[in-house]
């Protein structure tokens, strides 16, 4: 059986493997038609009408009539001698991966990354950032290997996103999707790294400019995970707990205001995820006990607890207006894992891995197994604390507010 497939919106230039002819084929934002015959390919169009020579004596007539997900039209033939006649099957699909069966895959198309150093794929830091993967210190992360981006990427059958920082450099060539994530970053300007609306500025931009297909964005989907240093920069101001309602509705309102305008650019798929649990985190935890265990912090508490729920609330109405953003609920995940590591095999969950000047340095001790903490430094959690996250929010009921996100990612045609 012929298949002839439409292949939709690849973001780099590719040649086709087994073509039968001189052909090469550029996916770049435009619909090309593949005819293959089991794994080989037999023509290839940029037309959606046409012929496909199969032998001297038989060709095979197509024609797209209509522009659907999944479409199949028998074709008139033309036959020479007393062949007999057979169905030429037209599947019609908006895809972005040919895989080495050039099938065709409808779902995720790209990841799209808002946040701080939680997220950013392309900071430029040292050993032993990086230790565990690739383990030699190039991760480019703030752990000792991967973050909660590359965890969620894989789970959506997408590449991890193209960091920010090699946009510029590349001609703003890109895996399908972008990390706008800054390490110091805040929804605030606060330490004066690139806050949300800019992140999300740089988006429009590249969105505007036509880097990605309307086709492309609807079928992906943003991360946004940020906000902790908008707190701690509250906190080094010697500001109180009078002040943290209001400071939360300002926080919380720009998240809101960013994620609308994420939606309204064509990414409708947005999860967000609350705070980490400040007052478990070594940050906090190494002045009051040594990194033995939460601490109760009122300010600290009262943080967390307003801007986790506010953030809920600014979601449900959202939703109610018609958005499609899900909560990934960070502070109870991280809290399960201090308090039951071992049962996750965290046996040393409290404490970090690496002290002193992590990655700027000599200055440093790190643990030799970073698998059994769930933070590395003083506030980032481990490779293997991410993991255990995102399987949380994967898989696990509680720790998102809905479907868990394998369910999601299903409802919203992401993942099969």
């Amino acid at each position: 059986m012929i298949t002839i497939t439409s292949l939709y919106s690849f973001q780099e230039p590719s040649v086709l493997p087994n073509l039968k002819s001189d052909q090469h084929t550029s996916f770049i934002y435009a619909p090309v038609y593949i005819a293959t015959e089991g794994q080989t390919v037999i023509h290839s169009s940029f037309s959606d009408q046409g012929s496909v020579q199969l032998e001297r004596s038989e060709t095979w007539q197509y024609h797209f009539t209509a522009l659907s997900r999944m479409a199949a039209h028998p074709t008139k033939r033309k036959n020479s001698g007393n062949r007999p006649a057979a169905v030429l099957t037209v599947f019609l699909a908006v895809c972005s991966l040919l895989s080495t069966h050039f099938g065709c895959t409808d779902g995720a198309q790209g990841l799209f990354v808002f946040g701080d150093s939680y997220t950013d794929t392309g900071e430029n830091l040292y050993y032993p950032y990086g230790m565990t993967w690739p383990g030699d210190g190039t991760a480019r992360r703030s752990s000792d290997g991967r973050n909660e981006v590359d965890f969620i990427a894989a789970k959506l059958g997408v590449p991890s996103p193209t960091p920010w920082e090699d946009l510029p450099g590349n001609g703003y060539q890109n895996n399908g999707g972008a990390n706008f994530g800054v390490g110091g970053a805040a929804v605030t300007y606060a330490y004066g790294w690139k806050p949300l609306d800019k992140q999300v500025d740089e988006f429009e931009g590249l969105v505007k400019g036509g880097t990605w297909t309307a086709a492309h964005l609807a079928q992906s989907v943003a991360l946004v995970s940020i906000g902790v240093n908008d707190y701690t920069y509250y906190n080094k101001q010697g500001n109180g707990v009078q002040g943290v309602s209001a400071f939360v509705d300002t926080v919380v309102g720009k998240m809101g205001d960013q994620m609308n305008r994420i939606s309204k650019l064509g990414v409708r798929s947005i999860m967000v995820e609350n705070l980490v649990p400040m007052s478990c985190m070594p940050f906090t935890t190494l002045w009051i006990n040594g990194e033995t265990g939460c601490v109760m912090n009122d300010l600290l508490d009262t943080e967390t607890n307003l801007h986790d729920a506010r953030l809920q609330a600014k979601v449900n109405e959202l939703n109610k207006g018609g958005a499609n953003i899900m909560m990934l609920d960070l502070t109870k995940a991280l809290r399960r894992l201090f308090e039951n590591g071992p049962a996750y095999g965290f046996s040393d969950a409290y404490k970090r891995c690496c002290t002193g000047s992590c990655g700027g340095g000599d200055g440093y001790t790190v643990c030799n197994n970073p698998q059994k903490h769930v933070i590395f430094d003083s506030i980032h959690p481990t490779e293997a604390a991410w993991k255990a996250v995102t399987n949380f929010y994967t898989y696990s009921a509680g720790y998102t507010k809905g479907a868990t996100l394998n369910t999601w990612f299903k409802q919203n045609q992401m993942i099969t």
